[in-house]
């Protein structure tokens, strides 16, 4: 169940509710929702506020500044990780359980997979996620391998060394790439990038 405020900028907003009727918003409160609030532009906002609310005031853990989408646990050790609906809980099996119980009483939560001995892994956000003996291995799943060769069209190529150096001042003479490409070569050089540390072919 999720209750919600609507902000100020929608007070006067007519809202059809489930039965056809329309109803106003016209204060501070709160409202349960019973459909996906998809289509307005603050949603991802919304939930990532209420979520994280709820983390810490519900379950008591501090959120990360420097990486806010990580809650922890000073005292147990215990992180949960999110991004949008996806929640990872590490830490302590016994406070893991109960940090997901406390949680389930407000979200509609489901459980993926639970990495208790060596060798279980599970996927997260692009990231196989192994349990060893030491810890945990994160590595990058072969299907955004897959998918990042693919876009790059190198899918069916051999690895080779570069035989062509330029030098500062043949890249000072080089045409300046045309405005509406810069966006393409960031996105062509960051999928690049990402594979030469990932992919060892």
């Amino acid at each position: 169940r999720l209750w919600i405020t609507f902000p100020k900028e929608l007070h006067g907003l007519l809202v059809k509710k489930a039965n056809g009727q329309f109803f106003m918003i016209d204060s501070a409160e709160p409202y349960l929702c019973t459909r996906a609030l998809y289509g307005f532009r603050k949603s991802p906002t919304w939930w990532q506020e209420y979520l994280a609310r709820l983390i810490a005031t519900k379950c008591g853990l501090r959120r990360l500044h420097v990486e806010p989408t990580m809650f922890v646990d000073d005292q147990s050790g215990t992180i949960v990780t999110t991004y949008v609906d996806d929640l990872m809980f590490t830490g302590p099996l016994s406070k893991v359980t109960a940090l997901y119980d406390l949680l389930a009483t407000d979200l509609k939560l489901k459980e993926v997979k639970l990495l208790e001995e060596i060798g279980d892994s599970c996927d997260f956000v692009g990231r196989r996620i192994t349990r060893v003996e030491s810890g945990y291995e994160v590595t990058t799943t072969e299907k955004v391998i897959d998918r990042l060769t693919a876009d790059l069209g190198i899918a069916g190529c051999r690895a080779s060394t570069p035989s062509v150096r330029y030098t500062r001042a043949q890249l000072s003479k080089a045409e300046p790439l045309e405005q509406n490409l810069v966006k393409t070569f960031r996105r062509l050089l960051g999928m690049e990038l990402y594979l030469a540390r990932q992919w060892v072919e």
